[in-house]
C-alpha cells in the first residue's frame, strides 16, 4: 500500500506524521513486511530524522530513502513498493513532485493542526486531490477541549470533509523526537489501526489490492483481505538467509512478503496431515 502525507503548506508535522505512521506500521506487523519512507521533499527532514537516529546508534527500524519525479511515477509496480507492506511517501508542498506522489497513492494523510490558516490549507489540498484517491485530514499538533480544536473538528464536519476521528494531541514527546526512534506512538496508533465507527474510514472507500471498494474499515486494512479469509497478526521469527530467500521470492512473483510466508507455512501445515 502506498500512503501519500501531503499538504499544500508546510510545518504541518509532515514528516512527523509520515515517520510516526511507518513506526506504526513496524509495531502491527512485527516488521515482518516492514515500511518504506519515500523521502520527496527537497528540505529532506525524513532522511535527516534518519541519519541523526543513526548517530545516536537508535536506528528508526524501517527504510528511508530519498525520492524525486522519477521514483514517484514508477513507484507503483517497482520493486520498492513489494517489498515493503507499506510505503509513505512524505511530499513536498508543491510541484510536480507533490502531484506525483498524489497520483500514485493509494491513501492521502492530509495532516493539519487547529489553526485557521492550517484548515484553509489543508481543504486547498483535499479539493486538488483527484477524485476516487481515498483521503483524509488527521488533526494534529491539537489541544482537544480548546475552542480552537473544537471549532476546526466542527468545520470539517461541517463540511463532510473525511477526518480521522484520532487527532494527534500537542505533545513535548512527539515535538522532541526528531532524530530518534519513536517509542510511544500516542495518537498515531490510533490513526494507523483506526477504530470502531472511525469518522475518516466511513468516508473512505477501503484499500484493496485490486480494486478501491467496499466498505472503508482503516489503514490497517492492507492486511486484511475478504472476511473469509481474514489476516491476523503475530509474531514469527527467521533467520536472515530465509528471510533474504523470501524476499527474493516475493519479487520474482510480484507478491507480498507476507503472501509468501503465509503460503510457505499452508504448504507446509498442509503437508503434515
Amino acid at each position: 500500500m502506498i500512503v501519500t502525507v501531503a499538504n499544500a503548506k508546510g510545518g504541518v508535522a509532515k514528516t512527523t506524521t509520515a515517520v510516526y505512521l511507518c513506526a506504526a506500521h513496524g509495531l502491527a506487523v512485527d516488521d515482518m513486511d516492514g515500511a518504506l519512507l519515500l523521502d520527496a521533499d527537497v528540505q529532506a527532514s525524513a532522511s535527516l530524522w534518519r541519519d541523526m537516529a543513526d548517530e545516536h546508534g537508535d536506528p528508526l527500524g524501517f527504510d528511508v530513502c530519498p525520492a524525486n519525479l522519477s521514483t514517484l511515477r514508477r513507484l507503483r509496480g517497482s520493486s520498492a513498493a513489494r517489498l515493503h507492506g507499506l510505503a509513505v511517501v512524505d511530499a513536498p508542498p508543491q510541484g510536480p513532485v507533490l502531484e506525483a506522489a498524489v497520483r500514485c497513492a493509494d491513501f492521502v494523510v492530509v495532516p493539519a493542526s487547529d489553526s485557521p490558516l492550517d484548515l484553509q490549507q489543508a481543504w486547498a489540498t483535499m479539493a486538488a486531490i483527484p477524485q476516487g484517491v481515498p483521503k483524509a485530514v488527521l488533526v494534529v499538533r491539537a489541544e482537544p477541549r480548546t475552542t480552537a480544536c473544537m471549532e476546526t473538528i466542527a468545520a470539517l464536519d461541517g463540511e463532510g470533509t473525511p477526518r480521522f476521528d484520532a487527532v494527534v494531541r500537542k505533545r513535548q514527546d512527539i515535538k522532541r523526537c526528531m532524530g530518534a526512534r519513536p517509542v510511544k506512538l500516542w495518537e498515531y496508533a490510533r490513526a494507523y489501526r483506526g477504530d470502531p465507527g472511525g469518522r475518516a474510514m466511513r468516508n473512505m472507500q477501503a484499500y484493496k489490492p485490486a480494486a478501491r471498494m467496499g466498505s472503508a474499515g482503516s489503514l490497517d486494512d492492507v492486511f486484511r483481505g475478504e472476511p473469509a479469509s481474514e489476516w491476523v497478526k503475530t509474531s514469527v521469527s527467521m533467520r536472515r538467509e530465509t528471510r533474504r530467500r523470501a524476499k527474493r521470492y516475493a519479487l520474482d512473483h510480484d507478491m507480498s512478503l507476507q503472501e509468501v510466508v503465509d503460503a510457505a507455512l499452508r504448504a507446509y501445515v498442509d503437508g503434515l496431515r
